[in-house]
């Protein structure tokens, strides 16, 4: 299975929830919500999970749910590992050595 951003993004969406960023009235403000947010690089898909704005205070526990992400991806078909707080995300090669 190809891995791009979108593709990643829509498989997680109906089971996690996704980051959204919004602007404020206070000019350069932005808030954040909770979830996954997900990231094209050229070899890999990067997901990182944001706290949001009571995230941090409620005790949410970032690599829990990235684990789970990566555990989930793991068993559509991709190759993700969970690794310093982010989860990379590469095509699985059909030819194991």
């Amino acid at each position: 299975m190809k891995a791009h951003a979108q593709t990643v993004s829509r498989k997680l969406r109906p089971h996690f929830r996704r980051s959204v960023t919004v602007t404020t009235r206070v000019r350069g403000w932005h808030a954040v919500s909770e979830g996954y947010a997900v990231e094209q690089r050229r070899s890999c898909v990067l997901i990182s999970y944001h706290y949001g704005d009571n995230g941090f205070r409620n005790g949410v526990d970032r690599g829990v749910k990235l684990e789970a992400i990566a555990q989930f991806l793991n068993g559509l078909g991709f190759d993700a590992q969970h690794e310093s707080g982010l989860v990379w995300v590469r095509e699985r090669s059909e030819v194991q050595a």
